[in-house]
């Protein structure tokens, strides 16, 4: 008895074949690829060790809040408003 071929929107790959980019969709947007996705992770990363992790190893807890204060109120590190 043969065996029926699984239909590629069933197993959730969505019938693409590998190393073929797919066809833009009918909303007329071009499927990004997956290393782009990767690279705004890695930069996000990046950006958060620059204002969270470094500013905690060298002054701890204060220090995270006197950046985020700066960053998101305008405040300087004693609570007064910057220029």
């Amino acid at each position: 008895m043969p065996v029926d071929k699984p239909d590629p929107a069933e197993d959730g790959s969505g019938g693409e074949r590998p190393g073929r980019q797919a066809p833009p969709s009918a909303s007329g947007r071009v499927p990004v690829p997956k290393v782009v996705n990767q690279g705004a992770g890695f930069l996000l990363g990046l950006l958060a060790w620059g204002w969270i992790g470094l500013p905690l190893l060298r002054g701890g807890p204060e220090e995270v809040r006197d950046v985020l204060r700066a960053k998101f109120f305008n405040k300087a590190p004693d609570g007064t408003w910057l220029p």
